[in-house]
Parts: structure tokens; C-alpha cells; sequence
């Protein structure tokens, strides 16, 4: 597995940290697989993909702040809940966080939570270990 595009873009629009200089880094050129660090509207660098890695929180770090993912979930109407690495909608369990309707998802993503499993693939970095 590769970092690509279809892992990071889901992330730009919550402020995606990446491990180079701890600054927000922003997608300019993606068929040339660049990424722009800027500061305080500056440019800092330009990095290559294999230069970066995202810093995520793992999917496990859910139940750590699992009262206010609840929370979120509920003010959705939905009922989903997450117990020892697997959600439960009421009716099944499911490991894949893709699996979950796209409201969730989102929560997810705008929270940095790592769902595609860039950690254990080696491609993301875990936040706790920062």
C-alpha cells in the first residue's frame, strides 16, 4: 500500500497535520505529488508524497473519547456505537469504518481519526506517539 490522494483528500478540509515541520500542510500539486507547508500565509517548503506522512489518531483512540463521538452520533439521529475496535449500528458489528454511513464518516475524518489504516500500514503517523 501506497500513500495516495484518495487517503489525504478526505483530510484537507479539517486541517491535516503531516510530520514535516508540525505545520498545516495544504495539497497544491497532486499530479506532480507536491505538498506546500505554509505558515501564517507563507510559503515554508514544497515536499514530495513520500517526504510526508499524515499524524492521525488511531481508530482505537475512539473509545477514549467515545461520549462525545456518541454524542455527535445521537445529535445525528444515528446509533452507532464502538466497542473493542468494531462498530455496532444496533442490528450488525462491523471492523471498517467505511462501512458507516456518510455523516459518521465525516465526524471521523474532521476529528483525524485514522480510516484507512495508514498507521499499521506504516504510512501515517500516530498522534500519541508525538
Amino acid at each position: 500500500m501506497k500513500l495516495e490522494l484518495k487517503h489525504l483528500s478526505p483530510y484537507l478540509p479539517y486541517g491535516l497535520k503531516l510530520n514535516t515541520l508540525e505545520n498545516e500542510m495544504y495539497l497544491i500539486d497532486y499530479k506532480n505529488k507536491k505538498i506546500e507547508s505554509t505558515f501564517r500565509g507563507h510559503l515554508i517548503n514544497i515536499y514530495e508524497w513520500d517526504e510526508i506522512q499524515p499524524i492521525l489518531s488511531p481508530m482505537s483512540d475512539i473509545e477514549s473519547s467515545h461520549s462525545r463521538f456518541l454524542e455527535e452520533m445521537q445529535g445525528l439521529g444515528q446509533t452507532i456505537e464502538y466497542h473493542n475496535g468494531s462498530f455496532y449500528d444496533g442490528n450488525a458489528s462491523f471492523d471498517d469504518a467505511e462501512w458507516l454511513p456518510y455523516c459518521c464518516f465525516e465526524i471521523l475524518l474532521r476529528e483525524n481519526f485514522d480510516v484507512f489504516g495508514l498507521i499499521t500500514a506504516g504510512l501515517a503517523i500516530d498522534i500519541n506517539t508525538l
